[in-house]
């Protein structure tokens, strides 16, 4: 991760773009603040937003927008493998895209018109604008071939069409896609087996799929076998079964924080905040360490790829962070953790 050469001259950009990066202790003022109108004024002024942003749907957009501009700007700069990993973040926004036209069709009515794509991911992109204005699945076929998404999306769809679980369609997609992830990070020296090597990417990444496994596990009651799927991307069948055997019965905050100790390094669990009890607690304080991690990887400059991945992870919990800031002061909701906020407490 550390060799000069690749990483010099997409980092020395990235330092030119994370002038828009929000510092932790600007979130105590911007959480702060009363309404709606004076935070989008207060990032107007800072930079974040531009000048003519007109609403919160336009700025939550916007937000995660900034993470596709850099992720394609820094791929000007990079050549082969952490090019490939530079594109995955790019490619995450091609995902949402996908899913969203796939929970679209699912719920369309007849006659019902196409509504486009939530992010344009522009020409280093995956697809053209017309994938949303797909209105049936074979019309998405066509559509995907010869992309990444291609083989899971065909495999999950001759299930869907037995069973009609949409979120079955999207989590095969989401698991394919974070299995490229992984094998990308670890074509760039990153380690994340077992415990990890305490990375911004890695334990971003390691977080992700601990999230994705409890969400199967808690929410959905998912079998076991999916879950099992998750965990092997950054598990193998020794630490697997002890992750298992923790969320065996009611996965509540212990329990997550338990599969975290085998997955992540504990001198970084050693810096989370005690919990509350229940499972989407010990998430949130994961977040919190994600967040940690990536802020002292991105300090300064260093030429490496955890310097590099760390300023993008960084925006992508910006853009969540600032979504959460305005959607709860929209509904009114006053109790909401903000991860940035407990960096910087």
């Amino acid at each position: 991760m550390s060799s000069l050469a690749p990483y010099a001259a997409p980092c020395v950009r990235a330092c030119a773009l994370r002038s828009t990066l929000l510092k932790p202790q600007e979130w105590h003022d911007l959480v702060a603040m009363d309404s709606i109108e004076s935070i989008m004024a207060w990032l107007k002024e800072r930079g974040v937003l531009p000048e003519d942003t007109p609403d919160i749907a336009t700025a939550e957009r916007t937000a995660h927008a900034a993470v596709i501009h850099s992720s394609s700007a820094l791929l000007r700069f990079a050549r082969g493998e952490v090019s490939d990993l530079l594109r995955c973040f790019l490619h995450y926004y091609d995902l949402i895209n996908l899913e969203s036209v796939i929970q679209r069709i699912h719920a369309m009515a007849d006659g019902e018109q196409a509504q486009g794509l939530p992010y344009d991911t522009g020409a280093l992109g995956l697809f053209e604008a017309s994938l949303g204005d797909a209105t049936n699945y074979a019309a998405l076929t066509r559509m995907l071939q010869n992309s990444p998404f291609a083989a899971a999306y065909e495999e999950g769809l001759r299930r869907y069409y037995e069973d009609e679980d949409v979120s079955r369609l999207v989590e095969g997609i989401e698991l394919a896609f974070f299995a490229e992830w992984v094998a990308a990070a670890q074509r760039c020296g990153f380690m994340l087996k077992n415990g990890t090597d305490g990375s911004g990417l890695a334990v971003f990444l390691v977080g992700r799929i601990i999230e994705a496994a409890v969400r199967l596990k808690v929410h959905r009651g998912a079998e076991t076998s999916r879950v099992v799927e998750w965990l092997s991307l950054v598990a193998d069948d020794r630490v697997l079964d002890a992750c298992l055997d923790a969320l065996t019965g009611e996965a509540d905050d212990a329990a997550v924080m338990t599969v975290a100790g085998h997955l992540l390094p504990t001198s970084l669990l050693a810096k989370v905040p005690p919990g509350r009890g229940s499972a989407r607690d010990a998430l949130a304080r994961l977040r919190v360490l994600v967040l940690r991690r990536v802020i002292k990887a991105g300090r300064g400059i260093t030429f490496s790829a955890d310097f590099l991945t760390s300023f993008l992870i960084l925006q992508i919990y910006q853009a969540l962070e600032l979504t959460l800031v305005l959607e709860s002061k929209e509904t009114g909701i006053s109790d909401v953790a903000f991860a940035y906020g407990e960096v910087a407490a």
